[in-house]
């Protein structure tokens, strides 16, 4: 975070503003050495919160952005949860699952349950 282009700024509310110094900032993330770092990291903070949680510009994108790119990855997360489904089916081991898919063996397990959840439903 310190070597982030926003910890040096002049103005730190340029990023949570609109209009023209909004644009200023998004153009500020462009040369920032952490902007790939920043972006990540606001959506891991929103995850799963279904609403924009963090607002304002982080990584050159603004809320409504990160939420847009959201709902476009959901089809992908159904895709690779079909592919978790299927390996478990064949029984093999969730990390192994987990290092195949690119997942953590949380993922694994949480489909894992919802797998047997919609099973004795």
């Amino acid at each position: 975070m310190t070597s982030a282009v926003c910890a040096t700024a002049t103005d730190p509310d340029m990023w949570f503003s609109s209009g023209g110094t909004r644009t200023k900032a998004v153009q500020l993330c462009q040369t920032c050495p952490v902007r790939s770092y920043c972006e990540e990291y606001a959506r891991s903070l929103e995850a799963g919160t279904g609403v924009h949680a963090r607002h304002g510009v982080w990584g050159g994108t603004g809320a409504k952005r990160r939420v847009k790119d959201r709902q476009e990855v959901q089809p992908r997360n159904a895709d690779r949860t079909a592919v978790i489904r299927r390996l478990i089916e064949r029984g093999m081991p969730p990390a192994e699952i987990a290092a195949h898919v690119g997942v953590t063996v949380r993922t694994v397990f949480r489909a894992k349950r919802t797998q047997r959840e919609e099973a004795t439903a």
